[in-house]
């Protein structure tokens, strides 16, 4: 497909789709140069890494963002922000969950957390929004009975 009369693009989801979608999309010869690209990225995840943040730190799911923005990163960087620990005390966690929550917690923004990461890592220009900065949980009313998301 030829994007080339377009310049703004936004994109939804969460981790894996999101990233599996981008990676390719921002490497096309098809998009003008000076495009303006946004990723709104999922922040309801609740296992494993970004289950435990959440749970412990009341902040929103980081696990998407990572995953988003570490597709965007060199293949070296990407499999350092990849890597997950195997071993106690930090066993399930992710290095780049980590990182991004130590910016989170620095800033007290998601958004600037977001930046910050984005600044050390990415290779690509790109605006990561998230669809939520408070620790959310995606609920759904089917007659009269709710049913809370579960990963």
């Amino acid at each position: 497909m030829n994007f080339k009369n377009l310049n703004s693009f936004v994109f939804f989801g969460g981790g894996t789709g999101l990233s599996r979608i981008l990676k390719p999309f921002m490497l096309s010869d098809n998009i003008p140069h000076d495009s303006n690209i946004s990723a709104i990225v999922s922040t309801f995840d609740n296992g494993g890494s970004s289950g435990i943040l959440r749970s412990k730190h009341e902040i929103p799911a980081l696990g998407d963002i990572r995953k988003v923005l570490s597709s965007l990163s060199s293949k070296t960087n990407s499999e350092f922000l990849e890597y997950r620990f195997r071993n106690e005390p930090l066993t399930q966690h992710v290095v780049g969950n980590l990182l991004l929550y130590s910016y989170l917690n620095k800033t007290n923004s998601l958004e600037s957390a977001i930046e910050i990461f984005k600044e050390k890592y990415s290779e690509k220009a790109i605006n990561i929004i998230s669809s939520s900065t408070n620790s959310a949980d995606l609920v759904a009313k089917f007659k009269n009975e709710f049913f809370l998301k579960s990963s």
